[in-house]
């Protein structure tokens, strides 16, 4: 996902539906006898007008084929002609021009110019203009000598909804926003994680090749045995040939089952000619159509033939062997066993890596794989491999990421912006009906019958109070009850039902039922707080009893119907918004999940193939030119056989000394080594639960320390470790009968 595509697809949604209201406008403000004010205006000023307007149609109708740079353009430019047209009718009015009636609607309302300026210049930007484009037009009603009471109601109530609009257009940017930019870490996250479990995912993997293949085949040409020469070149161009395949591209490539079986067959055969094997339930399923995984088929041949090679190593002449497949609809597991003497599990040293490393960790590092050995002294060996073909994390991407990789980070910073504005919006409902008790008190006293706008103003109350201010614990703006909000849907169709009492009203002005479009704020707040479905019925069910009163009080059904349309409009305007960043919200999550998984599933299959070549030469470079000797069954000089004892103990070192693998002991070793030590390295801390581990500095110093006590070995047997966390000591040194501890 690039760094801007939650913020552009949010900008193009906001310049389509601002297109959209302009063009509204548009129809409305050229329909003859709809906007006589604006008809009345001057031929160049009304093309000025319709031309600004025009800009945002444009913009609204080619949003989606635009990108973030030219919307923003489009959009400041429909604010700065939208400004032009009213200083150009200001200008007009204070120069003299005599202008009758009033301002057109199409001038005043600023909702749209300021969505505009969000989307061109944020939040705070479109505050100022709302605030500028609201001095022009409350100047120009002014020097019009408008109705002050249509003007205190009018224009409150588009401030309102100017600021409303201003208040959920600046959520979705900055919603927006902030997920590309969380989403970026996020995926900057995932392709780190991905590499790592890429490269611990080779090293793994060579790692025991290394152990099943290089070091078996060097310690059996390190014996010197002209009888075992033949078997030594064998052995020693499998392991040169299966280097080779680390770096091959279709060394992770899935297998088909049957490739598979061909493939099991011949591993087990290879390594023992007699054992018995049969697969069960392969009929039962579409052969040709189950694949395995390339890491899964990998690990189970590898597995399977080292615990055949286990076997007959350690379970004596006349064992029998079985291996057997068994595959059903979900899972494949494969049963090596034996009926030999058996051993003791907990008994098997933790440095041998043959049974925890080559055959359990081997498939446990698998996704979907799994590894279980059952034996007892006298009772045989079992070891049993299984792999989840149903679970198709494991069988399609070879990585996933265990948990959204910061999907919970997008999602509480969701939250918190959606909390932060449903405050803003919280309080701007609460100045609403500041300003409406005041209107509510002139429309009293001009028209009489204040009973009516008490009670309005009383039931509005209520109902708010009802659905509540804030959460107990102050977190947020849980959903308020069933009860609460059955309760402030009947003071919502109760405020509805005043347009049917029998009061006088005045039929030229809006302040008598300036309560019907101050129902749609309270309708607000119950949309706002996850009663969406309560809500818009109480709401319908108010305007239907509110037009059945606009046609039984004639004298005012022009007053109900604009208040109404208010209402409907601003209910509308907030049932979409609740409904957007509901699914924003889940589809942030959703989407950047699944963007983490894309992009780590890249980083890996990359890391993957950079790791394989880099392992592949590596290895080739070190062992392949001696391989390549042995391959050739020449018989080894005394210096060869002292260099291929250096060489096992190099490879063994890497993968039990591990972090003492490093220079100058590495070369320190080899020269002990060619001396004729016996050296062992083992990094016992490396697996340490607790205490702190060791920083590159001590580690440098730990080896520049062992290399110089290897360089005082002559003879015997040399052993190294760095000590578990814990101990007064980090790393210790036991040449012959001598103990040496390096503090640090």
């Amino acid at each position: 996902m690039s760094n801007a595509h939650a913020q552009l697809r949010t900008t193009r949604l906001l310049t389509a539906g601002i297109g959209l209201t302009m063009l509204v406008a548009v129809i409305g403000a050229t329909v003859p006898g709809a906007q006589r004010e604006f008809l009345d205006l001057p031929l160049w000023h009304r093309q000025i007008t319709m031309g600004a307007h025009a800009i945002a149609v444009t913009a609204g109708l080619c949003a989606f084929w635009l990108d973030l740079r030219w919307l923003k353009r489009l959009n400041a430019a429909t604010v700065i002609s939208h400004a032009l047209a009213l200083v150009l009718l200001l200008g007009m009015i204070v120069s003299g021009k005599s202008m009758d009636g009033e301002l057109p609607w199409n001038l005043s309302v600023t909702g749209v110019a300021a969505a505009a300026a969000v989307v061109a210049w944020g939040t705070t930007a479109a505050w100022w203009i709302l605030a500028v484009f609201t001095t022009l037009v409350q100047t120009i009603r002014v020097l019009l000598r408008e109705d002050l009471l249509n003007t205190i109601i009018n224009d409150s109530q588009t401030l309102m909804t100017s600021s409303l609009i201003v208040l959920l257009s600046g959520f979705l940017l900055v919603a927006s926003r902030n997920f590309d930019r969380l989403s970026t870490t996020a995926d900057a996250a995932a392709v780190a994680g991905a590499e790592e479990q890429a490269r611990r995912t080779v090293a793994h993997g060579t790692r025991l090749l290394v152990h099943d293949e290089v070091l078996q085949t060097l310690l059996v040409a390190a014996r010197g045995d002209p009888k075992m020469r033949r078997a030594v070149a064998a052995q020693a161009a499998r392991a040169r040939r299966l280097i080779r395949e680390v770096r091959a591209p279709d060394a992770t490539a899935a297998m088909g089952l049957p490739d598979f079986l061909r493939q099991l067959k011949r591993t087990v055969r290879s390594e023992d000619p007699t054992v018995q094997f049969g697969a069960r339930g392969v009929r039962a399923v579409e052969a040709e159509s189950v694949t395995i995984a390339g890491p899964a088929a990998a690990a189970l041949l590898g597995a399977t033939r080292q615990a055949i090679v286990n076997s007959v190593a350690h379970a004596g002449a006349g064992t029998r062997r079985r291996v057997s497949l068994r595959i059903d609809a979900e899972q494949l597991r494969i049963v090596i066993s034996d009926d030999c003497i058996g051993f003791d599990i907990d008994q098997v040293a933790s440095g041998r890596l043959g049974l925890r490393a080559s055959i359990l960790g081997r498939l446990r590092a698998v996704p979907g794989g799994s590894a279980h050995v059952s034996a007892r002294p006298g009772k045989g060996t079992t070891i049993v491999l299984g792999w989840k073909r149903s679970d198709a994390t494991a069988a399609v991407r070879p990585w996933t990421a265990s948990s959204p990789v910061s999907a919970a980070p997008v999602g509480v910073a969701f939250d918190a912006i959606r909390v932060d504005h449903t405050r803003s919006i919280y309080g701007l409902i609460l100045a609403f009906f500041l300003v409406q008790s005041g209107a509510a008190a002139l429309a009293s006293a001009r028209v009489g019958q204040g009973w009516v706008h008490l009670l309005a103003l009383f039931a509005l109350f209520i109902a708010l109070s009802v659905i509540g201010w804030s959460s107990p614990d102050g977190s947020g703006f849980p959903r308020p009850s069933l009860r609460r909000s059955v309760v402030a849907a009947s003071m919502i169709v109760a405020v509805g039902a005043l347009s049917l009492a029998p009061s006088p009203r005045d039929e030229f002005r809006h302040g008598d039922t300036w309560y019907l479009a101050a129902l749609a704020y309270v309708l607000l707040a119950l949309i706002f707080r996850g009663r969406i479905r309560i809500a818009l019925l109480s709401g319908a069910l108010a305007t239907t009893i509110a037009l059945v009163g606009a046609l039984v009080q004639d004298n005012d059904s022009d007053d109900v119907l604009g208040a109404l349309v208010r209402a409907v409009a601003l209910l509308a305007l907030g049932s979409l918004f609740a409904k957007v960043t509901s699914r924003l919200h889940a589809r942030t999550v959703r989407l950047q999940s699944m963007d983490a998984v894309r992009v780590g599933q890249i980083a890996w299959q990359r890391a993957l193939h950079e790791e394989q070549r880099e392992r592949s030469r590596a290895l080739e470079q070190l062992v392949g030119e001696f391989l390549g000797m042995l391959e050739s069954g020449v018989e080894l000089s005394t210096g060869q056989l002292r260099q291929c004892l250096a060489l096992e103990g190099q490879l063994r070192d890497e993968y039990r000394g591990t972090r003492l693998a490093r220079s100058p002991v590495v070369e320190a070793a080899s020269a002990a080594r060619m001396r004729g030590v016996d050296v062992v390295l083992h990094d016992d801390d490396l697996d340490a639960a607790d205490g702190v581990p060791l920083d590159d500095d001590e580690l440098t110093e730990i080896a520049n320390w062992m290399a110089a006590q290897l360089d005082t070995a002559s003879s015997g047997k040399f052993v190294g470790r760095i000590l578990p966390a814990g101990q007064s000591a980090l790393a210790s040194a036991v040449h012959g009968d001598e103990s040496t501890l390096f503090r640090g």
